[in-house]
């Protein structure tokens, strides 16, 4: 039997298998599109980019012409409606068709950096193995597994 996977025999450039990856993730909150995520700053420009995420899009019929929700700090939502249209353009333009036919501000404070980082990278580092406190001999037990697993153990308190 023949193996059906195609094997190559060099490295791949992490821009053609990013999409690939994230396609799902992005996809569950309304983001089919990545480049509006991946290309963000670009799009807006960096004066708008500092104050403002995209949230949601909302695709419209036949997937054109959807409506893209911006959540902004307070105040800038006004400045970014008035280059609406400029806004538009550049995310159409970058895109290759028509995606966003309108956007729909939300004011609210910004989530930190790094609030999207999961809960497994945001732990706290592991205690060290070694224990802090000197763990007790006890030389007087002649039964060898018996002294080794009270040794593990004290070892295991003193680390607490």
């Amino acid at each position: 039997m023949q193996n059906t996977k195609r094997r190559y025999k060099f490295a791949k450039h992490i821009g053609t298998i990013l999409p690939i990856v994230t396609r799902k993730a992005f996809g569950r909150k309304g983001f089919a599109e990545q480049q509006l995520l991946l290309h963000w700053r670009e799009m807006v420009g960096e004066e708008h980019a500092r104050y403002s995420i995209p949230v949601q899009l909302v695709r419209g019929r036949n997937n054109k012409g959807g409506t893209l929700h911006i959540q902004t700090e307070s105040g800038v939502a006004m400045l970014m409606q008035h280059d609406a249209p400029r806004i538009i353009e550049r995310i159409n333009k970058t895109s290759g068709y028509e995606l966003v036919e309108r956007l729909a501000f939300k004011q609210a404070p910004l989530p930190p950096p790094g609030a999207n980082v999961p809960a497994r990278a945001r732990r706290k580092p592991p205690r060290p193995k070694t224990p802090t406190r000197p763990v007790p001999a006890v030389p007087e037990i002649a039964h060898a597994p018996l002294r080794e697993a009270l040794t593990r153990l004290a070892r295991n308190i003193a680390s607490r």
